[in-house]
């Protein structure tokens, strides 16, 4: 598949495919499920597990839910975390959304709007789709790798810095 076709299929959710009712537990599964299957590599990857959720909650990394139920912002909050954990310790995950609800009225559309701003550059970037040989798709590969392991550091180091700075 084109790196292009990727690209085009890589699932987001805006805040208003989110539902204003709250949500049990299994739909909360399901929801991202349905929403987020597509970025998967293997059927049997699970976006989020039951587990995986009520270890957020005891982290306050995402708000408790009530009487069973999550809410529009346990959702949003979910979603930066489902994206965050790719790269950052569930530490570091709970200090850059707790630093985003600080400075933000709206932190997920703040999320939103960085994401599709990556999605629209990678997209130009990739517009082409295809790579012309095996040798520069293992280049491209490599590039890739070795960005996003500078960019994790890179991240982790501004992270430490302005928890060091909230703490004066």
């Amino acid at each position: 598949m084109k790196i292009q076709t990727e690209l085009m299929n890589f699932d987001t959710i805006d805040s208003n495919d989110i539902p204003e009712i709250q949500l049990y537990m299994d739909q909360v599964l399901e929801f991202f499920e349905t929403k987020l299957g597509a970025n998967k590599r293997t059927d049997k990857e699970l976006i989020f597990t039951k587990t995986m959720i009520n270890n957020y909650v005891k982290a306050e990394v995402i708000p408790s839910p009530l009487k069973k139920k999550y809410s529009k912002e346990a959702i949003m909050d979910l979603t930066m975390v489902y994206t965050f954990k790719q790269v950052l310790s569930l530490q570091d995950t709970q200090s850059l959304i707790k630093a985003l609800n600080q400075i933000e009225d709206e932190p997920y559309n703040h999320f939103r709007q960085i994401e599709e701003a990556i999605l629209i550059a990678l997209k130009e970037t990739y517009k082409s789709g295809a790579f012309s040989s095996n040798e520069a798709l293992i280049s491209q590969i490599v590039a890739l790798t070795l960005e996003a392991s500078i960019k994790k550091r890179l991240a982790e180091k501004l992270l430490d810095q302005l928890l060091s700075s909230d703490s004066k």
